[in-house]
């Protein structure tokens, strides 16, 4: 059930680009300063200054994505961010930036958000592809938060079980302890924010790291509680998480930390180009292996 000391509360933005604009859109329900800052971090910040640096244009035709079609979320305190981006133009034809349609949700549980809102900002990419007025954008937008807001009465939700398999096997992991050790070893040297046996060190800063991790096909909402969940056993609550998760894709990318514009190359970049982190054979020893064995085993019970 919903928490009775806090109202759920729930406010839908968009920003970026589309052909009833000749140039960016004009902001759209950008309400809330988390909001705000999405749009600052994530698309003037993150993919403007991918953009501007024109490190994606060096890629490479089968190491960059052709299309932005992300679904997002990030978890900043007790709030989220649950986004869906579309390769998108404006009405000068121009291509470069994506259109971004954000949700924040606030006293809300994930996994009802990621049932319901998710399917709705899907909705909102189809309704938005289908026209060239800037107004019927402002009309779909307000619709859907109504619709919504509306909803919010309903309580909580429980993901599938993905057909009653553990849903390890649909990451391609099953049976494969080498793969979680690599993605474990991955988080606590590269990330350095893990303990053996799931505890944490008290740090306190909020500086950038970042993993691939690997995916479900089809199974979206799945891939994206399965690996919060993971991230958050291993970081805690209170350090920023991002998630962008490329659909039709095999790969996730997990930052942690407040990302800079740095952490948005992999937006557009292949396992060519960054791998996954399971597919790495790192060199590990024995020490680290036994330290690590119960996080390897509450993995594959997952």
């Amino acid at each position: 059930m919903f928490s009775r000391k806090t109202k759920p509360a729930i406010h839908l933005g968009a920003y970026g680009k589309h052909p009833g604009w000749d140039d960016h859109i004009d902001d759209i329900g950008l309400e809330t300063e988390s909001l705000l800052l999405a749009k600052q971090v994530l698309y003037v910040d993150g993919i403007g200054g991918q953009i501007d640096s024109g490190e994606w244009d060096k890629l490479r035709d089968n190491e960059r994505l052709p299309e932005f079609k992300h679904v997002i979320i990030w978890k900043r305190g007790k709030a989220f961010l649950l986004g869906r981006m579309w390769s998108s133009r404006d009405g000068k034809n121009r291509t470069k930036y994506p259109m971004i349609a954000c949700a924040h949700c606030l006293n809300i549980p994930l996994d009802w958000a990621l049932m319901t809102v998710l399917p709705a900002l899907e909705e909102v990419e189809r309704r938005c592809k289908s026209t060239s007025s800037a107004e019927e954008i402002r009309d779909i937008m307000r619709q859907t938060l109504a619709g919504l807001r509306q909803s919010l009465g309903s309580a909580s939700a429980s993901l599938d079980d993905a057909k009653g398999m553990a849903f390890i096997d649909h990451l391609g992991l099953a049976d494969a302890q080498e793969k979680l050790f690599r993605i474990t070893y991955y988080i606590c040297t590269r990330l350095a924010r893990c303990l053996p046996n799931g505890s944490r060190q008290a740090k306190t800063d909020v500086t950038p790291g970042q993993i691939r991790l690997p995916a479900a096909s089809g199974l979206t909402r799945e891939t994206l509680a399965f690996w919060t969940q993971f991230l958050e056993s291993q970081f805690g609550r209170d350090i920023p998480l991002l998630l962008a998760l490329p659909l039709q894709e095999s790969w996730l990318d997990a930052t942690s930390g407040e990302p800079t514009t740095r952490e948005f190359y992999s937006l557009r970049a292949k396992p060519e180009v960054l791998a996954i982190a399971s597919e790495v054979p790192y060199s590990i020893d024995d020490e680290f292996r036994k330290a690590h064995q119960g996080t390897i085993q509450a993995l594959m019970a997952a």
